[in-house]
Formats: C-alpha cells, sequence, structure tokens
C-alpha cells in the first residue's frame, strides 16, 4: 500500500492551479496585444512606426516572462497531465536590452516586425494553451498547433532575431566599444546557431512524444 500511495501522483493545490490559470491567461493577453500593435501599426503607418507602438510595451511583457524560470526551478507544474511539465521558455529579454532597446533605429526595419510577429503568435498559442490544459481541457486540434506552430515561427523569429543583431554590429562598436561588438559577434555566429539547434530538436521531441500520445489515446477511444 505504501508503495501503491508513493507511486501516486501528488495533485496541485486549486489555489497554485487557479494562480498558473491566471498567469498564463494574462500573458497570454498580453503577447496578443503585442500581437495587434505589431499588426496595427503596420498596416496604419508602416513599419517605421511599430517601435513607437510597441517599445516599451514589449520590454515590460517579455519582464514578465522571468516568472516562468522561476515556476520551473520551484517545481510549479501542469497537474494535470504529469507526463510533461510546464518548461520554462527561453526569456528573451537580452534581446530587447541588447539590441533593440540600445539601437531603436533598427527597430524601424520590417524584420523588427517580423521579429514581433513570430514571438506574439508563439506566446500567445504557447500561454493559451497551458491556460486551457490547467483548465482541465486539452483539445486535439489545439494541442497541434502548440506543437507544429513552432516549425514555421521559430525559423521565423531566430533568423528576423539574427538579422537584427548582424544590423546592430557597426553601431555597436561605435556605441558600446569592441567588447560589446565582440560580444554580439559571438552571440550571433556562435551563440543563436547552438541555441536555435537546441530549442529546435527539444520541441521536435516534445512533438513526436505528445502527438504519439495523443495518437495512442485517440486508437484506445475508438476501440
Amino acid at each position: 500500500m505504501a508503495q501503491e500511495a508513493a507511486k501516486t501522483p501528488k495533485r496541485s493545490s486549486p489555489i497554485k492551479t487557479a494562480y498558473l490559470i491566471l498567469y498564463n491567461a494574462v500573458s497570454a493577453i498580453l503577447w496578443a496585444t503585442v500581437l495587434g500593435r505589431t499588426v496595427g501599426a503596420n498596416m496604419l503607418r508602416g513599419p517605421a512606426f511599430v517601435y513607437v507602438s510597441t517599445g516599451d510595451f514589449v520590454l515590460w511583457t517579455q519582464t514578465l516572462m522571468i516568472m516562468d524560470v522561476l515556476h520551473g526551478l520551484f517545481g510549479m507544474h501542469c497537474p494535470n497531465r504529469p507526463r510533461h511539465r510546464c518548461r520554462p521558455s527561453r526569456v528573451p529579454l537580452r534581446r530587447c536590452l541588447g539590441v533593440q532597446y540600445p539601437f531603436p533605429a533598427l527597430c524601424a526595419s520590417p524584420v523588427y516586425s517580423s521579429m514581433l510577429f513570430a514571438w506574439s503568435v508563439t506566446e500567445v498559442i504557447r500561454y493559451t494553451y497551458l491556460a486551457v490544459k490547467l483548465g482541465g481541457y486539452e483539445p486535439a486540434a489545439f494541442t497541434w498547433v502548440r506543437y507544429s506552430s513552432y516549425l514555421v515561427l521559430y525559423p521565423l523569429g531566430i533568423t528576423s532575431e539574427m538579422i537584427q543583431m548582424w544590423r546592430a554590429l557597426a553601431p555597436a562598436g561605435h556605441k558600446f566599444g569592441p567588447l560589446y561588438q565582440l560580444f554580439l559577434g559571438v552571440s550571433l555566429f556562435v551563440i543563436w546557431p547552438i541555441g536555435a539547434y537546441v530549442l529546435i530538436g527539444h520541441m521536435n521531441r516534445q512533438r513526436r512524444k505528445v502527438l504519439a500520445a495523443q495518437k495512442s489515446e485517440n486508437m484506445k477511444a475508438t476501440q
């Protein structure tokens, strides 16, 4: 009996679950706002005005993502499906502080808009999925979108980030000196490619695992 009790997954408290649902719902709304501002500014005034409309809002929205890391450190898992935990995503704050914030002129490019589009759509999907899942629902179609949309959005976002870093290399040297320029160069040619490989590889494994489990459950349900 003791062994059976030890194997029983620990249920999350209703308060913690409610907090995580609220956190993910608020995060989804914030990123949906980023998406709306990005699309709206492009349609109404062009890409040169996107940073004016989104700059500080994106910075604070990204800052909130630090909570993802803290949730992971304190073991705040998705309680309704123990087979995969709510992993903290990479926090993109450094991209805003390291390139976009010091060099706002770079943000007049359509590349900045494509980067924000990739970030915001990715996070709206991810946070909405987690909020719905924590509420006890996991629609099959939404699960497929969650674990398939990255195949387009991640390459778009990562490529846009790298183009922005490339464009920042020269002004970084003039404004902050050769050491900062070297840091950006190492980030561009070493850290980002390795990080992209690891991140997309992780998502590929998660996709295979989650969709295979979903297929197995569907087959059992039809038997």
